[in-house]
């Protein structure tokens, strides 16, 4: 897996966990439309569309993602 990949997977992991875009940002020390950006581009790249994770909750997909 590529480092890239990681930091994604981390920043959607630091999103459903904190449950706020602006707390996993001032966590992972980035602005948070960059990670805004990053889960918007995971979400495209699962093929889930936008909103598994909404307002930093995450949706019905979004918790089955986190599950896996």
């Amino acid at each position: 897996m590529a480092r890239d990949d990681l930091n994604v997977l981390s920043a959607f992991l630091a999103v459903a966990e904190e449950r706020s875009f602006t707390k996993a940002a001032k966590r992972l020390n980035v602005s948070q439309s960059a990670l805004s950006h990053a889960v918007r581009g995971l979400e495209e790249e699962i093929g889930v569309g936008e909103g598994v994770v909404a307002g930093g909750v995450p949706g019905c997909q979004g918790k089955s993602f986190e599950i896996r």
